[in-house]
């Protein structure tokens, strides 16, 4: 059937997005999307007990030691993955596309230029490989401090016992790479580490390029496409022959099969590169609508549970006061001999949620472009000279900011990194 492989293609892709959008926001989600995400779920659960029934219980071990390796432990699978796939795409940029350029519609720079950008987005993803995404030490944790003050909402003084600090406010521990990271966004499998205060300008540079390197290989492609459609084939001059022999100008469709079966390779990586092109750009657009908020993504998961609590305390206020109440709405005397009913306390359900790291879209902005904990570093490094921050740069820093602190009046606010006994005394 004319057609049938594009409408097959189209429906394709059309899956290949709804499932990535259920995947990358359906945890975070109470509608529609979070529960497909929880029906998805719920089925691979059943699919693993039915593969455990039929391989046995000690296979089924090792596949799980296998997949606590793949998921929740640091690994280089998906960061040479990704190095993978650009070899190969510059491999085929020489293969098959260096043969058709230049030509009327594509001059010849594209040739050194498309692998010149195929190899700054390899660089680009090195660099957010083994950029420190800002890890929190005992060394270190003065430097985070002040950075962000605690809100009492969502972050207040806890101790990790890992790491031994008082985790500073939008901090997290990593579970997957066992660290503390200063403004936690999410553990990224594709560079191996976390995205965090340090290192997130990168991973946004990182996808805003990417974002380049799909449309300009789309427009490329295209380019080609159009060259060979109309400069090589000349398509718009051609025809065939029906069924009753009448001639019947090339439409549009079939021209693009005409064109996918004489060069597959260019059409397919077109397809590759604009399907990916609006994966990644909408991942940019998510987190770029994070930084104007003033948000991280842990934070938006954060924000998802204190909302679902205070829903859930609201209804739990307003059952306990209609059992209070009588058949008229006006409660009734209690029984005689009747325990004394107590009431739940709602502290949430009153309460304004807001979030007091939405500085606006300008700050929030700089904030991510300039992290106030580097700010503090070369603060300390014109302070001290360099040498003491380099020799010892958590006791220097605890000592400038409470120098600071005392300079200004203010009780200190750097948390302390002696250990759980003495945050309770300070407490």
């Amino acid at each position: 059937m004319p057609g049938l492989s594009l409408y097959l293609l189209g429906v394709y892709v059309l899956l290949a997005v709804v499932f990535c959008v259920v995947m990358l926001f359906g945890p975070s989600s109470d509608g529609p999307i979070g529960r497909v995400h929880r029906g998805v779920c719920g089925c691979l659960a059943n699919f693993r007990q039915t593969v455990e029934r039929i391989v046995g219980q000690a296979c089924c071990q090792r596949l799980e030691t296998a997949e606590d390796y793949v998921c929740w432990r640091p690994n280089p699978l998906l960061a040479s993955l990704y190095v993978s796939i650009m070899l190969a795409f510059a491999f085929a940029v020489v293969r098959f596309l260096f043969p058709l350029v230049p030509n009327e519609r594509v001059p010849w720079v594209h040739r050194p230029l498309s692998l010149a950008i195929i190899a700054g987005g390899v660089a680009l993803h090195q660099l957010c490989c083994y950029a420190n995404p800002g890890v929190i030490t005992c060394e270190t944790v003065a430097e985070f401090a002040d950075g962000f003050p605690y809100d009492g909402v969502m972050y207040t003084p806890k101790f990790c016992e890992t790491c031994r600090i008082v985790r500073p406010a939008r901090s997290k521990h990593c579970a997957i790479c066992d660290r503390c990271v200063a403004k936690f966004d999410h553990h990224c499998p594709w560079i191996n580490t976390c995205a965090g205060e340090r290192n997130y300008r990168l991973f946004l540079a990182f996808l805003a390029y990417h974002v380049f390197v799909c449309a300009y290989g789309a427009a490329m492609l295209v380019r080609i496409g159009a060259w060979l459609a109309f400069d090589v084939h000349k398509l718009h001059d051609a025809y065939y022959l029906d069924e009753r022999g009448a001639h019947v100008a090339v439409s549009v469709t079939v021209g693009v099969q005409y064109l996918m079966a004489l060069h597959p390779a260019v059409f397919s990586m077109l397809f590759f590169a604009s399907i990916m092109g609006c994966v990644i750009c909408a991942f940019f657009g998510y987190h770029a609508y994070l930084v104007g908020s003033g948000l991280t993504t842990n934070e938006t998961y954060k924000w998802a549970d204190l909302h679902a609590e205070q829903r859930r305390q609201r209804r739990a206020r307003e059952r306990e006061r209609a059992d209070a109440a009588g058949p008229d709405g006006v409660p009734g005397p209690a029984a005689e001999g009747a325990m004394p009913r107590t009431r739940g306390t709602y502290p949430l359900a009153d309460a304004t949620l807001d979030n007091a790291y939405n500085r606006g879209v300008a700050r929030n902005v700089r904030e991510v472009l300039f992290p106030p904990s580097l700010r503090v570093r070369r603060l300390l490094q014109r302070v001290t000279g360099g040498a003491e921050a380099r020799a010892r740069p958590g006791a220097a820093a605890l000592r400038l900011v409470h120098s600071l602190e005392k300079a200004r009046g203010q009780p200190s606010a750097v948390p302390t990194t002696a250990g759980p006994a003495d945050h309770k005394k300070r407490q």
